[in-house]
């Protein structure tokens, strides 16, 4: 166990552990998600853009065997291109009352 790690923890207030606990797994089940059927995706660029409580991903490229994977076995994909997804995610508002 690393005692600077532990540090840090102590650091964060209780209620920021639990944001950047969720942040995290947001981030790894949308890299799950998306990954299989786009090439493009920068982690880091995701990371950053879920901590400021947005995310745009642009420019993806869709995988040959994207539509394989959706059950389409014959069908494949020459050219696919995304050019931007958008997500927002009012952080605050997960804590404080009602998302809409």
């Amino acid at each position: 166990r690393d005692p600077r790690s532990s540090l840090c923890y102590r650091a964060v207030p209780y209620g920021r552990l639990q944001l950047v606990m969720l942040e995290s797994a947001l981030e790894q089940l949308l890299l799950q998600y998306l990954e299989p059927y786009v090439d493009g995706i920068k982690r880091d660029s995701l990371h950053f853009g879920v901590f400021q409580g947005f995310l745009v991903l642009e420019d993806l490229q869709v995988k040959p065997e994207a539509l394989a994977i959706l059950g389409w076995q014959s069908f494949r994909v020459r050219n696919g291109k995304i050019k931007k997804i958008t997500l927002s995610i009012p952080w605050t508002k997960l804590y404080s009352g009602k998302v809409t």
